[in-house]
């Protein structure tokens, strides 16, 4: 009796193929990943820059409505560290922009969960900067308007109360500073 054996027929890739196509796909896979990086970090770099400009809004609002000619002195020769941020109660709801020189509004509201986005840390600096000059005011009693230089700086929420003047100047860069002034009201 004779056993016929068959040829097989079907064509299958070699262990080494197998081996040599994952490594290429894993190289790719590697590359595209390292992209994305220097994306995210780039993205985040906007989202703060958005808030920031926001700050500005509601950093000027309140120096020219909110604080009195003395309020805005005082916060300029005191280095007062004001804190902003946005808080939304539910989700749905409109998001508020707070400003405060009590770091404990801000612990509230991120205990409550009603935190949205970076908050920002606001100093104030008497004078005006151009390029990598500042300049400072004489005897701003005597003026209509004295420049306030505005430095804004992202925080950690959970240290707002560690942040000082002296800290976030020496360890922080700010995201956005700018000139402003408070003109004395008739």
């Amino acid at each position: 009796m004779k056993i016929m054996t068959r040829k097989s027929t079907t064509s299958a890739f070699s262990l080494v193929e197998v081996v040599l196509a994952i490594g290429v796909l894993s190289l790719a896979i590697v590359a595209l990943l390292g992209l994305f990086g220097p994306t995210i970090g780039s993205v985040k770099q906007v989202i703060d820059t958005n808030l920031a400009t926001a700050a500005v809004s509601r950093v000027n609002a309140e120096i020219q409505r909110g604080m009195t000619w003395s309020d805005a002195q005082t916060a300029t020769e005191a280095h007062t560290v004001y804190f902003v941020w946005k808080s939304q109660d539910d989700l749905g709801d409109p998001t508020e922009f707070n400003m405060s020189s009590s770091s404990s509004e801000l612990a509230t509201d991120l205990d409550n969960g009603r935190l949205v986005d970076t908050p920002m840390a606001v100093t104030f600096q008497e004078g005006m900067q151009t390029g990598d000059n500042q300049y400072t005011w004489g005897n701003i009693d005597n003026e209509g308007y004295f420049p306030i230089l505005i430095n804004i700086y992202p925080i950690e929420p959970s240290q707002a109360g560690s942040y000082t003047y002296d800290s976030l100047k020496n360890n922080i860069d700010p995201i956005f500073t700018y000139t402003t002034a408070k003109t004395r009201s008739l």
